[in-house]
């Protein structure tokens, strides 16, 4: 069973969810989000609403799973057709349903619904993070027909359930993300993103590198950190960012497994 809000009128705008996972208390229910994730986006919804919406905008909403069927503990080969089968369905769906937004909660729907746009590091790692709270444009394709919609990705509802370190902030982040759908964008020029080169500053000499970079530079630099939480007299800082135009970034591992530093 799906769950959908339909009281909100034929002219709110109509949204897909998909998560990454089915609960396991929607097992035992057989209805989606009838448990914790549920609530979860319920108080998520209520609070973007309160906080970005333009006017009185509402929206219709449907959720399904990414998964159709269980893949853990099977093969790669499995797992990978599975994938497959699991994407071609979610076109299917939003043939289907014609939504104007389809967000995305974890990696595997984003990578299904976003695909070549998931662009990688100079390290060959794929940054999901990238595309977190953007509209992308996309197209999808059935038997049925083709439909176009704004696809808006936001971290695994499951992953912050069972994280011990998803606090506020990480709440706050999920609803700025959310709130495209409510009318709100700080949008992200696409293009420049994908052409946009990040560097990792990994090593000593690297380091040294930049800081003569950053010293040579006669404009403003801006500098940025990622942080164990928020804090504001004990942290720990993971990651600090530099840059000096809008087409290169630095970042600098500190607290963090690939840093030289600590």
């Amino acid at each position: 069973k799906l769950p959908y809000n339909n009281d909100a009128g034929s002219a709110a705008t109509k949204v897909l969810f998909v998560l990454d996972y089915m609960p396991s208390e929607d097992l035992e229910s057989g209805r989606l989000l009838s448990g914790v994730t549920g609530d979860l986006l319920t108080n998520l919804l209520q609070y973007t609403r309160q906080t970005y919406a333009k006017g009185k905008r509402s929206i219709n909403w449907m959720a399904v799973s990414y998964n159709a069927f269980r893949t853990a503990g099977k093969s790669s080969e499995f797992q990978s057709q599975a994938k497959e089968s699991f994407s071609e369905r979610l076109s299917k769906l939003v043939v289907a349903y014609k939504p104007d937004y389809v967000v995305a909660f974890g990696r595997n729907p984003q990578e299904a619904l976003l695909g070549d746009k998931i662009v990688s590091d100079d390290k060959g790692r794929k940054r999901f993070s990238y595309w977190w709270g953007n509209p992308v444009e996309r197209s999808f394709k059935s038997k049925a027909g083709e439909v176009t919609t704004k696809v808006v990705s936001n971290l695994s509802l499951h992953d912050v359930i069972k994280s011990s370190s998803a606090g506020a902030g990480v709440l706050g982040y999920m609803c700025r993300w959310l709130s495209p759908i409510f009318g709100y964008s700080y949008q992200v020029d696409a293009k420049r993103l994908e052409k946009h080169n990040s560097i990792v500053v990994d090593t000593l000499p690297a380091f040294k590198k930049l800081m003569k970079t950053l010293r040579a530079h006669r404009g403003y630099v801006s500098i940025d950190t990622e942080t164990k939480n928020l804090h504001k007299v004990t942290n720990r800082i993971y990651t600090i960012q530099f840059a000096i135009t809008q087409d290169e970034a630095f970042l600098v591992p500190l607290y963090h497994k690939d840093t030289p530093f600590t």
